[in-house]
């Protein structure tokens, strides 16, 4: 990434790491992530806020992202975590329901991607109440067999999701996810978009 302004991202799992990496190379190209942490789940992403609100005021800018999950809403989330707002040093955003509705709102890359027909993948992916589970859904009507092995976990396996979903997705959400188409379905992502644009 080209020498710039330096932030933190902070983010849940590898997934939102691509997602947000290449929102800010794209959004903000001025930018250049100095760090990136990941905190494998809300918990220990809501124990480090304190943390991160400080070397934000310390002069370090963070960028976050977390998802909604099963809350009611974006705002009653920050209320809820006391978020602050920081002008210019921190921007929290909030993927609803989870980061898999941005991906998917590129419905026709996702679409490439799995094999199946744009019919099948949501046209308002925000209002799915488990998008992780929809886009694995999409991955079980696939016809393509590895690829399915992949990305769904195995019969009987503890894991949520398969062995190279991260990678998988992470290089789809790199190279071919279409930013634009996505936003025109995700609103949570439009907004996110155009904070990251001014940040």
């Amino acid at each position: 990434m080209s020498s710039g302004r330096p932030v933190f991202l902070v983010y849940e799992d590898e997934l939102s790491g691509a997602v947000m990496e290449r929102l800010v190379s794209e959004v903000r190209p001025q930018l250049k992530i100095d760090r990136s942490i990941i905190t494998h789940g809300n918990s220990r992403l809501l124990a480090g806020i304190a943390k991160y609100v400080g070397a934000s005021k310390a002069g370090i800018p963070h960028i976050i992202l977390t998802d909604l999950d099963r809350g009611a809403c974006a705002p009653e989330l920050l209320e809820k975590w006391s978020v602050p707002m920081l002008e210019g040093r921190m921007l929290f955003r909030v993927a609803v329901r989870e980061v898999e509705s941005w991906v998917m709102a590129d419905r026709e890359g996702i679409s490439q991607l799995l094999g199946v027909t744009i019919a099948k993948v949501p046209q308002r992916p925000d209002e799915c109440n488990d998008p992780k589970e929809e886009l694995l859904n999409l991955v079980r009507r696939c016809r393509r067999g590895k690829l399915k092995k992949d990305l769904l976990p195995a019969i009987g396996s503890s894991a949520g999701v398969g062995p190279l979903y991260n990678d998988i997705l992470g290089r789809f959400t790199r190279t071919a996810w279409n930013i634009d188409r996505a936003a025109k379905r995700s609103p949570s992502l439009q907004k996110t978009i155009l904070r990251l644009g001014v940040f």
